[in-house]
């Protein structure tokens, strides 16, 4: 598994990776339960993008210091089916997301809310875009301007929608507003949200959506 490079403001929460041919998962890293729920997952790809992402949450959570080793936290889900870490040393609970796509994979961890998605590039039709975006957020991607705008605004959402899911159903039903336009990425306000999205690689584009 390798840790890919990301945005310096980006690494106090979120971790991305990409999973490699022949890497052996490190069970140690999980308790019984969550190696019983991973048992269930029927699709050995599957298995293998619960395993990769979990692994980096894992990783990511010592790093900030949410438990003192792997096996110390748990990962759950609250009533919504949204995912959380609870360190079972102290008992508290940390906000957390989940994302893979195709040999990567990303988590985030916070205190507050947080959203993160991968998406590995693909075309994405523009005669799709009224699935996830209002017409005054398609208008605003298509001026856009940057390489493959549209998966970005697709990334955005998914990763907005993590982060506060239990406000809205659906992607379309999540406002964006785009701030700020870069080379390599897009910048969005969504409600009580920072939502930012970057190419990291020629193969990947990512979001990461904090509480502000």
């Amino acid at each position: 598994m390798i840790v890919l490079p990301i945005p310096e403001r980006w690494r106090h929460y979120a971790i991305l990776v990409e999973q490699r041919a022949g890497d052996v998962p490190d069970d140690s890293m999980f308790l019984p339960s969550e190696l019983a729920l991973r048992d269930l997952v029927a699709l050995p790809r599957r298995r293998r993008e619960w395993t990769v992402s979990r692994t980096a949450l894992k990783i990511l959570a010592r790093q900030r210091g949410a438990i003192a080793e792997a096996h110390d936290g748990l990962i759950e889900s609250d009533a919504e089916s949204r995912p959380h870490l609870r360190d079972l040393a102290t008992g508290r609970s940390w906000c957390v997301s989940l994302s893979h796509s195709r040999g990567f994979a990303a988590a985030a961890v916070d205190r507050r809310p947080v959203g993160v998605d991968v998406e590995r590039v693909r075309p994405l039709s523009l005669s799709a875009a009224h699935l996830f975006l209002t017409d005054g957020e398609r208008d605003e991607i298509e001026s856009a301007r940057i390489e493959d705008a549209l998966l970005h605004s697709w990334c955005a959402k998914e990763a907005a929608w993590k982060a506060i899911s239990s406000m809205h159903e659906t992607l379309k039903s999540v406002p964006l507003r785009l701030i700020e336009r870069g080379g390599q990425g897009l910048t969005f306000e969504g409600p009580a949200l920072t939502i930012e999205t970057r190419r990291i690689s020629p193969d990947l584009v990512a979001a990461l959506a904090v509480t502000v």
